[in-house]
């Protein structure tokens, strides 16, 4: 990551940062429920989503879940993938079939849904909706999901190029809990049950789905 995603992070990483990252593409390779605690300002955030990143140009993932406490933290993380998609040269390098469409739109929903690929003039099927939470990446080949702890989390699914449909095979919980959230015990007690009932389903029905959760301790008896 800090080859692709340099401007991110500058510094090296510490030993807790690589035992994020261990235990993110662990949750990933080998599913299961894995959760991380770690102070604000430490860049968890970016590093996991990052992670996210890799894992679906790498083929690991096909459509990852992040969850968030509010609609502005969502957005703000669509917001870093579109940027490294649409101006990362690296990526373009190495990766031109995914990132391609994206420079070529710098960043314009509307252009990048016109764009079609020289070879065939058949469009790329890439979107960018920051409204609905969903970038969609070239040609089925990848998918990032945004959704609140309290919006629909179950609705989140997208149509494929064949009609299938296609729901999230990971979840991300970023902070899913906010000052006023974490000082309430039946709000705290209601993003339980949402994570246990409609994060746990977003993969459909005997599917089970692999979270993990990265949270900042605000008191001793809220969500962390």
């Amino acid at each position: 990551m800090r080859y692709y995603l340099r401007e991110a992070f500058p510094l090296p990483f510490s030993d807790i940062h690589h035992g994020i990252i261990d235990s993110g593409i662990y949750a990933i390779k080998h599913g299961g429920l894995v959760v991380v605690v770690c102070p604000r300002g430490f860049g968890k955030t970016t590093t996991l989503v990052g992670i996210m990143v890799y894992a679906v140009f790498t083929h690991l993932l096909r459509f990852p879940a992040i969850i968030t406490a509010t609609g502005k933290d969502s957005k703000k993380i669509l917001s870093l993938v579109q940027n490294w998609l649409c101006y990362n040269d690296r990526f373009l390098e190495d990766y031109p079939e995914i990132v391609a469409p994206f420079f070529e739109s710098r960043g314009s929903s509307q252009r990048l849904a016109a764009t079609t690929w020289r070879d065939t003039n058949e469009n790329c099927a890439a979107r960018i909706q920051l409204t609905d939470g969903l970038i969609c990446l070239p040609d089925n080949l990848g998918y990032f999901g945004c959704r609140t702890i309290t919006g629909a989390v179950r609705g989140l699914f997208v149509v494929g190029l064949d009609g299938s449909v296609i729901r999230p095979d990971y979840s991300l919980l970023d902070d899913p809990q906010t000052r006023e959230s974490a000082n309430s015990v039946p709000q705290t007690q209601s993003r339980i049950d949402t994570i246990d009932g409609d994060v746990a389903g977003m993969a459909g029905p005997n599917r089970a789905m692999s979270m993990f959760m990265a949270v900042t301790l605000i008191n001793r008896s809220d969500l962390a």
